[in-house]
């Protein structure tokens, strides 16, 4: 549940910023930064959406942390989520950092949409800068 609290959030949030509604969408927008943030971020799909949230929270707020939170996010996806030998994103790892076995890399419940939207999304709006 607290995923799909999140997302709401967070699409929230963007809804608020582009309506030039900047207070709703950074309380929105920090809402969904601490429930992803709480559920440790370990699999996927927070990830993702984790990445394209701290950088609405930057751009909305200006503040540099929220900057230094998708960098970082970024890190951790390169170094723990993303497959470099055979492509696409892993499901996730274990608070040890090894992979979650079992775990579809792509399946009824996991499709490159949300990981590929995050990257697009995060080029484009860094490349403005």
């Amino acid at each position: 549940m607290r995923p799909l609290q999140a997302h709401c959030h967070h699409g929230l949030g963007t809804l608020y910023a582009q309506t030039g509604q900047r207070e709703q969408s950074r309380a929105a927008l920090s809402a969904a930064i601490a429930i992803y943030r709480a559920m440790d971020m370990t699999f996927w799909w927070p990830q993702a959406e984790a990445l394209v949230g701290f950088l609405n929270a930057w751009q909305i707020s200006g503040e540099e942390k929220y900057l230094g939170y998708t960098l970082d996010n970024w890190a951790f996806i390169k170094k723990h989520i993303l497959d470099r030998q055979h492509g696409e994103w892993f499901w996730g790892v274990k608070n040890d950092y090894s992979l979650m076995p079992g775990e579809d890399k792509v399946g009824i419940w996991k499709c490159p949409y949300h990981n590929g939207r995050a990257c697009l999304e995060t080029i484009r709006r860094l490349q403005a800068y």
